[in-house]
């Protein structure tokens, strides 16, 4: 994945000032993980595994037929032997922080058959 240190500096300092990077998952609580793990992020520096899942959610009623795409990463083990929750992101933020595995993603799930 890639990582850029302006950014991640920048999330960094933000969430010491007590805000909210624009890469969190907003809404997440730990309710929402009942088997007690936290849910991965890449502000933690936790390094994305794979995506197991996708989901299509259409947007407010205000924006039309909008559409956005989410993606569950699986993170790998930190570094003190436990595994981050799956987390859902955007399409967009992978494609920013991870577009190699968006695309090895993509690529397992497309079949392309050659007519004869």
């Amino acid at each position: 994945c890639i990582r850029d240190r302006r950014k991640s500096t920048a999330a960094l300092s933000s969430t010491k000032r007590g805000k909210k990077p624009a890469e969190t998952n907003k809404g997440v609580s730990q309710a929402d993980f009942p088997d007690g793990r936290k849910p991965g992020s890449f502000e933690d520096h936790d390094v994305p595994a794979k995506i197991s899942e996708f989901k299509q959610v259409k947007g407010p009623s205000g924006e039309g037929n909008v559409t956005n795409m989410f993606f569950k990463v699986e993170w790998r083990s930190r570094k003190d032997g436990t595994k981050p929750a799956g987390t859902y992101f955007s399409n967009e933020i992978l494609r920013k922080r991870c577009p190699q595995l968006l695309l090895d993603y993509y690529e397992e799930r497309i079949h392309i058959s050659t007519a004869k």
